[in-house]
């Protein structure tokens, strides 16, 4: 780290800072030719997209949409580029800016929006790797990334960052590749926590379901053609997570019906191979999270008697404390010293399609209410299963912003039900709109259900910008449906 580059950096910013637009105005001068995508095109610093969790997968387009998503490469004549400007839902106009200059081995990157300067980078190469990355940020926030390679492949990059109250923190970001070197995975580790920010698999939460569904049922058809004297005493499942190459494992420990004798049966040839790379944090979650659905439902369809208890394993020790959220409601279930146990199987709620979760908001919502009670109201909603076959879970957002209603800026408190259907996602919701005012014109906040540990909707009542608006009056109400 040189503090040579971090002064030059600063330099750059407090010029920027006095006249960004007047940069972005120079920046299309130097563009001879432009492409319109939807998704992101290129990357001039290398993996600065996938290290944010975005994907390279641009379309070109013959004209551009002002959409969030949208937005314009702009090459000057030695095909570098030169200025990207994207697109903006709220404002229907080109908002935020990137600007990229080229001298030598470094580049100067810049980043602002139509209101204000965001940053300045400067990166240095060696050739046509990266090498270092100082960076200013317009609240006085500094960060610094160092490039270690392996051979020709980026292998980690030490991050080193202060935030706006002087506090420093570092992390190192762990870069995975397949055999054939295509890039598989970037997964972040701080402080004894993993979290991928870019993968380019997926893990198939209702595949593995199935498969340890079939594991367990299997292993209960066995016992019980060989020997009716025998039963399933206990189940315990556990995620093996730390090496590279993660999967489930179960043991089964049965018992004579009559003399209440144990024996442990090891499963060892039906391991469910989760991924060849490794698991971050939130995937461990969801994991487990399946485990425990596979449990329940085997109970709800008897082929798990309700006199036996499962116990699940994550890393070598036994899970004793909470169930998952899904679960607090289910008075049949419930943790006992480790164990979980089944008092009474519980009647499934009836799914309903994703238009009708739609009909239903709109019927349930009563614009008098104050904004408790809307939450209220949605997160009752949001309870109804969906009739849908598509992989993955449902994901919850909330987001506090200015918004476009009805052709004037306003103020929305939005929540919104992400669900999977098919290749895209089907987003369920409601807008609370406020007038915008001097209290909330510059609150731009948004969350989503995969980063929140707490309940989402209790943590969605905590914020302060909630607090806020408790105490104002509502507008009005916008129930949405729409696909991205």
């Amino acid at each position: 780290m040189e503090a040579c580059c971090f002064e030059e950096c600063k330099i750059k910013y407090r010029e920027f800072e006095k006249n960004f637009m007047e940069k972005v105005d120079e920046q299309r001068k130097l563009v001879s030719r432009q492409i319109s995508v939807k998704g992101k095109k290129y990357n001039v610093i290398p993996y600065r997209e996938e290290r944010l969790g975005n994907r390279l997968k641009g379309k070109e387009i013959a004209e551009i949409e002002m959409k969030d998503g949208y937005c314009v490469y702009g090459y000057d004549e030695e095909g570098r580029i030169r200025l990207v400007e994207h697109a903006c839902t709220s404002f229907e106009k080109f908002y935020n800016f990137e600007c990229y200059d080229y001298v030598g081995e470094k580049v100067y990157a810049y980043s602002c929006s139509l209101l204000s300067s965001s940053y300045v980078s400067v990166n240095i190469f060696e050739g046509d790797k990266i090498q270092e990355t100082y960076k200013i940020y317009k609240d006085n926030r500094w960060s610094y990334d160092n490039y270690i390679y392996s051979g020709d492949n980026l292998s980690s990059i030490n991050v080193c960052i202060q935030d706006i109250h002087g506090e420093m923190r570092e992390w190192h970001e762990n870069f995975f590749y397949d055999e054939k070197k295509k890039l598989k995975i970037i997964q972040r580790e701080e402080a004894g926590h993993r979290q991928n920010s870019f993968c380019d698999r997926k893990l198939n939460y209702k595949k593995i379901e199935k498969a340890l569904e079939e594991q367990i049922k299997e292993a209960c058809q066995k016992i019980n053609l060989s020997d009716n004297s025998v039963k399933i005493a206990s189940i315990e499942t556990s995620l093996d997570s730390i090496e590279e190459i993660p999967r489930i494992n179960s043991k089964f420990v049965f018992e004579n019906r009559e003399k209440h004798l144990k024996i442990q049966s090891h499963i060892s040839e039906n391991k469910i191979v989760l991924r060849d790379f490794p698991l971050d944090d939130f995937e461990i979650e969801r994991v487990i999270n399946s485990i425990f659905r596979v449990i329940v439902n085997l109970w709800e369809e008897n082929v798990l008697e309700e006199d036996i208890y499962a116990r699940v394993v994550k890393e070598g020790d036994i899970l004793k404390e909470k169930l998952p959220g899904w679960l607090k409601n289910n008075s049949q279930i419930y943790f006992s010293e480790g164990k979980i146990c089944c008092v009474k199987s519980k009647k499934k709620v009836t799914s309903k399609s994703i238009q009708e979760i739609y009909m239903d908001m709109k019927k349930a919502v009563n614009r008098k209410k104050d904004l408790q009670k809307q939450i209220e109201i949605f997160e009752e909603i949001c309870k109804i299963p969906v009739d849908n076959d598509s992989d993955g879970e449902d994901l919850f957002i909330v987001s506090a912003e200015t918004i476009l209603f009805k052709e004037k800026l306003m103020f929305g408190f939005s929540l919104i039900r992400q669900i999977p259907c098919e290749d895209e996602f089907v987003q369920v919701g409601m807008d609370i709109v406020y007038e915008l005012d001097d209290n909330n014109r510059t609150v731009a906040e948004t969350y989503w259900s995969d980063e929140i540990e707490e309940d989402f909707f209790r943590f969605a009542k905590s914020t302060e910008i909630y607090e806020l608006l408790c105490k104002q009056e509502i507008y009005d109400i916008n129930i949405f449906i729409r696909e991205t």
